[in-house]
């Protein structure tokens, strides 16, 4: 805002000028300082004489500092609109020359204290003085920082809606195109200038073209449409498998003003789908009928077909079934191990049969044995298609046979074969942590004369009243075993030599119970041979020769318990 020029003060005593100064200061601040955008005063040497508080502010920094140096560009960085630094003689902040003339709209960055820049806009008034040159120079400054931003934020939209591979146009509320990008040229055959202006009937089949006015509808009632997919109609009448998405455009006060419309070709994936499924149907009637699930899956994972088999183990419908990939029926703990086998076999690496757990619809692990195989079209995989066979029988049966081999048929408890594997790993996990371990050996008193006169089958089922009454007697960590006729074997870990005596000592007491044969009371003893890792064997065989020797001991001594000891060799070879 100019103001009435006055006149370079000449010399004068000191309170004079300063007096002239104030005024100066007075008159410009009345002016100035209530405007709420930047003002800055320079004189005629290009001095600055005075800054209103809205300048302050969008220049970061103090009246007083500013008014305490040379040139503001010795307080402020500022740079052109190319970026490129302004010198100190440079409008609006430097130095002004003769025959200045005023400059409108002038832009330029301040680079302020706290690291920030603001971008100002400055009208530039020269106010005339004597001889030709500026008594002073006027700037007025606006903030156009959010501006900038905003037209840069435009620049960036326009040119991603220009670089996308997808058509992107837009259209009115009477259907009339009113932008069309590159994307839309390579999809529909259409160049921008021929399609602009015209209806979006023209992208529509004859079938298709009722379907425009319920479009227009939709949208000016700020409805959007997603992953709509129809077929248009391209340049030469050529039919396109499109998936669109529309949205409605608004104005400042959220009026639909307009629709901005995606569509991407999808003719491509359509006609591999529709080849996939005459392929599936052409097979169909003969993998309904097989007993073992067949399936094939998409190179996602998905499955695309599955026979009745799998809806009777999976308990699943077929809908929901060929809604799912093959990832969320299958364990999570086996999802690592599937996932790199079907990497491997994408891969082109021979992948023979594994198996899975699968999950069922009640949550039913079902372990299946997988054969699988890629299909490929054209050299390329397309698919993956797999025979899975329910395995629990089999698993079964295996297990059956495991336990049989491992433990003893008539009482249950683990064999000898089964008690040698416990005792050798008990003996490397007491090494490991410097531990003690114990084995017990029992053989029961009189029990020939059970059999002889009772029968052997009274004699079976004292033997499981004993294999019970042992199991009760001890903790569960113990494992309890049946060695062969009466003869029984205890594994104590984490127990020495001591200890053991104290287990004995309690299966001796829970003997002392009469067992029930037919509801016949009937005792019974038994002789215990005790012997301890490490101090009386650090091997399994060892220590199953010296719990041996120690119960020969005890039965010698008429029943009881014997600790081994070294002497006990010698007696028994005596």
């Amino acid at each position: 805002m100019p103001e009435r020029a006055y006149s370079q003060p000449g010399p004068r005593s000191g309170g004079a000028g300063r007096r002239s100064r104030r005024s100066v200061s007075a008159r410009l601040a009345a002016l100035y300082d209530p405007l709420p955008c930047g003002v800055t005063v320079h004189d005629a040497a290009g001095r600055l004489i005075y800054l209103n508080p809205a300048a302050e502010q969008m220049l970061g920094v103090t009246r007083a500092a500013a008014l305490a140096v040379a040139s503001l560009s010795d307080l402020l960085r500022l740079v052109g609109p190319d970026g490129k630094p302004l010198g100190a003689e440079a409008l609006p902040l430097g130095a002004v020359a003769p025959g200045a003339q005023a400059v409108h709209a002038a832009v330029f960055g301040v680079q302020r204290h706290d690291g920030s820049c603001r971008w100002l806009q400055a009208d530039v008034v020269p106010q005339p003085g004597s001889a030709g040159r500026p008594q002073r120079v006027v700037s007025s400054f606006i903030d156009v920082t959010n501006l900038r931003q905003a037209e840069h934020n435009l620049r960036g939209l326009a040119a991603i809606v220009a670089s996308s591979e997808d058509a992107i146009f837009g259209f009115d509320l009477h259907g009339v195109i009113t932008s069309w990008n590159p994307g839309a040229e390579r999809l529909f055959g259409y160049a921008a200038a021929a399609m602009v202006g015209q209806s979006l009937t023209l992208l529509a089949p004859p079938e298709a073209q009722a379907n425009i006015p319920r479009l227009l509808t939709r949208i000016a009632r700020g409805l959007p449409v997603r992953n709509y997919e129809a077929v248009a109609l391209g340049r030469n009448s050529a039919l396109l498998d499109v998936e669109v998405i529309v949205s409605p455009v608004r104005d400042a006060t959220g009026c639909v003003v307009a629709a901005a419309a995606i569509a991407r070709d999808v003719t491509t994936q359509r006609r591999a789908e529709a080849q996939l499924q005459a392929s599936e149907q052409r097979h169909r009637e003969l993998f309904e009928l097989a007993s073992d699930v067949i399936y094939t899956i998409d190179l996602t994972g998905r499955l695309t077909s599955v026979n009745a088999a799998a809806l009777k183990l999976t308990g699943y419908t077929r809908e929901e079934l060929l809604g799912r990939t093959v990832y969320e029926v299958v364990a999570a703990d086996d999802l690592p191990f599937l996932i790199e086998v079907t990497r491997r076999r994408l891969g082109g690496e021979p992948v023979g049969a594994f198996v899975v757990d699968l999950v069922t619809r009640a949550g039913l692990r079902v372990p299946i044995e997988v054969n699988a195989h890629v299909v490929f079209e054209h050299g390329r995989p397309v698919a993956v298609q797999g025979i899975a066979r329910d395995i629990r029988e089999r698993r079964r049966a295996e297990a059956e046979l495991k336990h049989q081999a491992l433990h003893d048929a008539l009482t249950g408890l683990p064999n000898r074969t089964l008690l040698y594997d416990r005792l050798r790993q008990g003996i490397i996990a007491a090494a490991r942590d410097a531990e003690p371990l114990a084995l017990l050996f029992l053989d029961l008193d009189r029990f020939k004369e059970v059999n002889d006169s009772l029968g052997h089958l009274a004699g079976d089922q004292l033997l499981r009243l004993v294999a019970a009454r042992l199991q009760g007697a001890l903790r569960e960590s113990d494992t309890v075993a049946r060695l062969g006729g009466d003869e029984f074997a205890v594994l104590l870990p984490g127990t020495g030599a001591h200890g053991a005596e104290v287990a004995a000592g309690k299966i001796m007491r829970a003997f002392r119970q009469p067992f029930m044969l037919d509801e016949r009371p009937l005792t019974i003893g038994a002789s215990t041979g005790v012997a301890a890792f490490p101090h009386h064997g650090a091997e399994a065989d060892t220590l199953l020769r010296c719990a041996d020797v120690a119960m020969y001991m005890a039965k010698r001594a008429g029943g009881g318990i014997a600790v081994y000891s070294l002497d006990y060799n010698t007696s028994r070879t005596a």
